[in-house]
């Protein structure tokens, strides 16, 4: 659909599909895992990606396909979000979750977050025990002002199945956007 301009007031009486413009796109396959009750392992393995908006579940379902290059250890493929004319969404909802699922439950030193094209906006780390977030504890918090973020996990239980990374607030675009400055073009989530 092409990008029509919308101020914040009139983006909040119309759908996401109204206020919101798809960014560019590449294709990958998205993965999925369960986890498991055993013990924690080894080195932390990503399986998958999925993603949750529990306030309004189809809010960038058009974006599913894109989910796998966010662990394909390729940093040139991205999972790209509409852009919105807040950072909130739009003010659609409060939070949207990626959830990397862990081939098995292993122990989490730290997660690194690499993005393209965009600064500020904000996100939690939490980790889980199954793709809801059930039972999550918070583990650490970023921004996007950095094409990296890094955030160290310092837990004394870092053991999970699952490493949810809570988007909070979009980054605003460095090129474009116009009356929708605001999206994320996520390369990497890396468990270590």
């Amino acid at each position: 659909p092409a990008e029509t301009a919308t101020s914040p007031a009139e983006s909040e009486t119309q759908s996401p599909a109204e206020s919101a413009a798809p960014a560019a796109s590449s294709p990958a396959a998205t993965g999925g895992a369960s986890s498991s009750e055993t013990a924690p392992a080894g080195r932390p393995r990503a399986a998958g990606v999925a993603r949750s908006v529990p306030d309004m579940p189809s809010l960038e379902d058009a974006h599913d396909g894109e989910l796998g290059s966010l662990v394909d250890g390729d940093t040139s493929t991205a999972w790209q979000s509409y852009t919105y004319t807040r950072p909130n969404f739009g003010g659609y909802v409060a939070s949207m979750d990626l959830a990397v699922a862990l081939e098995e439950p292993a122990r989490v030193n730290q997660v690194v977050v690499d993005h393209a094209g965009g600064s500020g906006g904000a996100f939690t780390v939490l980790l889980a025990d199954s793709p809801d977030g059930e039972n999550a504890r918070e583990v650490g918090q970023g921004t996007f002002d950095a094409d990296r973020a890094v955030v160290p996990v310092e837990a004394d239980d870092a053991a999970a199945g699952h490493v949810i990374l809570r988007i909070t607030s979009l980054p605003r675009l460095e090129a474009g956007g116009g009356e929708r400055p605001y999206g994320l073009r996520l390369t990497e989530v890396t468990v270590r």
